[in-house]
């Protein structure tokens, strides 16, 4: 689950409906990137960046795949 990723999108004050829009896509498509069903393709993250105001790439990491990175470093 990409949790991070709604969290950078909600405490940027978007809506899955507006990001979606935004992004051209269907909200139940984004909805499933953000649940971790799909994944996210790399012009979408590239996009979700300037969006969310984020250089934090561990926004786009499952929570498995950010523990992993947290426990390398």
């Amino acid at each position: 689950m990409l949790s991070k990723l709604k969290e950078a999108r909600e405490q940027a004050n978007f809506s899955q409906y507006k990001i979606a829009k935004i992004l051209k896509i269907p909200r139940t498509t984004y909805a499933s990137y953000e649940i971790g069903r799909n994944r996210l393709p790399f012009n979408l993250i590239v996009e979700l960046k300037k969006i969310l105001n984020t250089t934090d790439d561990n926004v786009f990491l499952s929570d498995t795949q950010s523990n992993k990175t947290e426990n390398t470093a």
